[in-house]
């Protein structure tokens, strides 16, 4: 569900005041590829970039995906914002399943609070952009994505102090339901030397400013 590069551990490359790189390579064995990955992040005035870049160092064609798996404060008056077009059922143990229509009570093309039950589901179209208010810090928070990262997963649990809106290019499951060809699934297969790259962009803003 949350792929492999997170249970391994990364290699500052560079760092400096306001930038970091990471880089990982994996050498096929216990794992089915090989593949040479970096995390780029860049601070500056107006937020935090973030570029992943992941190139197949393998002698076979490699599906993947990847994606950024951020946490916020659940404040009693935090909204949500962003528009999509599919809404991903939920299997057992998390995967993403069958997408249905967007029906009006799982929108979030306006703002509104978090739902008030369960939700671990995949936002399937999403239009690359995410705005999180929270009014009690006067403090909102602007997410865009470049065109790769198709899907924005959400993860609200009212018994939990926090919650993550996480920017994906697929929808995880997509491999399981055949979806390599499928443009919606957003499912990624590299040619051996072949790379992908995207970057998030986390901008802070002030409420009424």
């Amino acid at each position: 569900m949350h792929g492999s590069g997170w249970k391994h551990p990364w290699t500052v490359t560079a760092a400096g005041d306001a930038q970091a790189t990471l880089s990982l390579d994996i050498a096929a064995g216990l794992e089915p590829y090989s593949y040479h990955a970096t995390q780029a992040f860049v601070l500056s005035e107006e937020g935090l970039d973030v570029t992943m870049t992941l190139t197949n160092t393998g002698p076979v064609s490699m599906p993947f995906g990847f994606g950024l798996h951020p946490w916020f404060d659940r404040d009693p008056d935090v909204t949500l914002q962003f528009k999509a077009a599919r809404f991903y059922l939920e299997e057992p143990q998390g995967i993403s399943g069958d997408p249905i229509a967007l029906a009006p009570e799982l929108d979030f093309a306006e703002s509104r609070p978090l739902p008030a039950g369960w939700r671990n589901n995949d936002y399937g179209g999403w239009t690359g952009e995410a705005t999180l208010r929270f009014p009690a810090r006067g403090a909102g928070l602007r997410i865009k994505a470049d065109p790769i990262f198709k899907h924005l997963m959400l993860y609200a649990d009212p018994a939990k102090p926090y919650f993550c809106v996480e920017p994906q290019t697929m929808a995880s499951g997509a491999f399981n339901r055949g979806g390599w060809t499928d443009p919606d699934e957003g499912a990624i297969v590299l040619a051996p030397g072949e790379s992908s790259v995207g970057t998030v962009s986390l901008m802070p803003f002030a409420l009424g400013a």
